[in-house]
């Protein structure tokens, strides 16, 4: 189940897909999907990706780590 940009902006604060941002990074309305993916040394990894023919567009990796309040994109 995906998790809506709503949800993600609130556990990404200012590091939220949006904006101007949304043509550069691939974030596609009503396409886009943040999911979970799996845990990293109690860190929490979502995959952000749009559906492609027979596979999956990545946009980018977010490790979020709660006990810091981060959040570290693979990409950048």
């Amino acid at each position: 189940m995906g998790v809506t940009q709503e949800i993600v902006c609130e556990l990404l604060g200012g590091n939220c897909l949006g904006g101007d941002d949304l043509p550069e990074n691939g974030y596609v309305e009503d396409l886009t999907l943040v999911e979970f993916d799996h845990e990293d040394n109690e860190n929490l990894v979502y995959h952000v990706y749009n559906h492609g023919s027979g596979g999956t567009d990545t946009i980018d990796w977010l490790t979020v780590d709660i006990n810091e309040g981060t959040v570290v994109s693979m990409f950048e």
